[in-house]
């Protein structure tokens, strides 16, 4: 009985370090996320990027004025 207690516990344990973990991952990648679209918005105001991104929006849209 004491072994069976004790890998319930040790189960139990593992579940939650697992949550947790996973809760921090996701955290982590939000931020991730986060910071990833500041940084885009950040290059979009440097003229290059917006450049690159018309140049990118004109291609799609050429087809559809053809």
């Amino acid at each position: 009985m004491s072994r069976l207690s004790r890998l319930s516990r040790l189960s139990r344990l593992s579940r939650l370090s697992r949550l947790s973990r996973l809760s921090r991952l996701s955290r982590l990648l939000r931020l991730s996320r986060l910071s990833l679209m500041s940084r885009m918005s950040r290059m979009s105001r440097v003229p290059r990027m917006s450049r690159l991104l018309r140049q990118s929006r004109v291609s799609r849209l050429s087809p559809l004025s053809r």
